[in-house]
Parts: structure tokens; sequence; C-alpha cells
């Protein structure tokens, strides 16, 4: 039985793609990334459930670091609190939620039912009620 030079294979179709980090368009029109994975809307293969999970996985990590480092209070949060916070990076980015001064400051201080009020009141909240109030919810409440 003859072994498929699978590692050889790897090697030559990463120097053939190259690398992406991000989406572009490939010479075929179709949305493509990483190396040369097709996954437009249009007969691309997308990414399975498993790939998906470790793209998550990797999300709410690098969520997790980020919050950690913008907010010195953060290890002093409840479990739940914490996990808001990070929920609400994963949805808006690290740049986004820092601009919650108002929020934040509540939050820093344990004044959760002001903080939680103030997330309440923002942009986001009127463009995602339902998640925005579960995240108050696990603010308010801890």
């Amino acid at each position: 039985m003859i072994l498929f030079p699978f590692d050889e294979a790897l090697t030559s179709l990463k120097k053939e793609e190259g690398w992406s980090a991000t989406a572009y368009k490939c010479a075929s029109n179709r949305i493509t990334l990483g190396w040369g994975r097709n996954v437009d809307k249009n007969g691309g293969l997308g990414i399975s459930k498993s790939e998906g999970e470790v793209l998550l996985r990797n999300d709410v990590e690098r969520c997790l670091v980020e919050c950690k480092k913008a907010f010195s209070f953060f290890d002093d949060l409840t479990p739940n609190r914490q996990r808001a916070l990070v929920e609400i990076c994963f949805q808006l980015g690290i740049t986004s939620l820092k601009k919650f001064h108002m929020a934040l400051s509540a939050l820093e201080n344990g004044m959760y039912e002001k903080s939680a009020n103030e997330f309440l009141l923002s942009r986001w909240a009127k463009q995602t009620p339902a998640r925005a109030e579960r995240m108050s919810k696990l603010i308010r409440y801890g």
C-alpha cells in the first residue's frame, strides 16, 4: 500500500495558495480565506461546525485576554459579570466596549444596577435589545 504524501501536499498547497487571515476574492471571484478555503455562499465549502467551534473558542479566549488587560477590575468581578463583558467584547470589539465609560465606571465601583442601566441606554441596546437585556441582567445580578 502506498501512503499518500499528506505533509508534502500541505506544504505545496500553502506555497501555491498563500495565506490570508482575512477574506478576499480569489482569481475565480469567490470569497476565500486562510490557504485558499472557498467560503463563498455560491458554491463554496464554508466552514464546518467544528471549525466554527475552534474559531469561537479562539475568539472568546482573545476577548477574555483583552478584557483582563483593558479593565483592571475585571478579576474582581463575579464570573457572570466577567462573562457579560467578554460577550459584549465579542459582539462589539474591545475598542467599542471601552467607550461605555459610564457603565464601566459604575461596574468598577460595584454599582451594578447603574452599570446595567447605562448599558441599556446605549445605541447597542437599541440595535440588539434582547441581547443587551440578557447581558445587563448578568451585570445587574452577577
